[in-house]
């Protein structure tokens, strides 16, 4: 190994440590439940409960504020006479701690965008777009935490904005914490 060699990887494992440092992964299983999709030529169609799993990183920048990104993988799910529709949204919040206040609660706020890995035939041609998702979490123990969310999951589908929304219920178990 060369001194160049060498220093390109020293460089790397310092940024990895500054980034891992004081971070935890979660795995995440959860159930996206009273979704409903609009779609601008369709009106509103009620959509099945769908559920997903998925993998986060979580970083604290503060006491009071942290972040997480991540991704879920939705099953798919039935839209009725539109077809079915499954996806992987890639995700990232902004998170409030109210833990310094003495509670075990948090709150979030964040973005996502879906990529498709189901399209049903009936539903025309499908681009994702960007979407909002906002909600609390309670810390069980350092290990479980739970979270109700309200999201909306956007898409073109045949040229006409389309909207997935609703509430949803998820269990986050830490795997590490550095």
């Amino acid at each position: 190994m060369n001194a160049k060699q060498f220093l390109v990887i020293f460089a790397i494992m310092c940024i990895a440590k500054t980034v891992f440092a004081e971070a935890q992964w979660d795995g995440l299983l959860g159930l996206s439940l009273a979704d409903e999709m609009e779609i601008d030529t369709r009106g509103t169609l009620d959509s099945d409960p769908a559920l997903f799993l998925g993998a986060r990183y979580f970083r604290s920048l503060s006491t009071r504020f942290a972040f997480n990104t991540g991704l879920t993988l939705d099953s798919p799910r039935d839209l009725g006479s539109a077809g079915k529709l499954g996806f992987i949204a890639v995700f990232g919040n902004i998170v409030f701690d109210f833990k310094s206040y003495g509670h075990n609660m948090y709150a979030f706020l964040g973005l996502n965008l879906p990529f498709l890995i189901y399209e049903d035939k009936n539903l025309g041609e499908v681009n994702p777009s960007l979407g909002f998702q906002l909600g609390t979490g309670y810390r069980f123990t350092k290990k479980l935490t739970t979270e109700l969310f309200f999201r909306t999951i956007n898409f073109e589908i045949a040229g006409h904005d389309s909207e997935l929304w609703g509430f949803g219920l998820l269990v986050a178990y830490t795997f590490s914490s550095f």
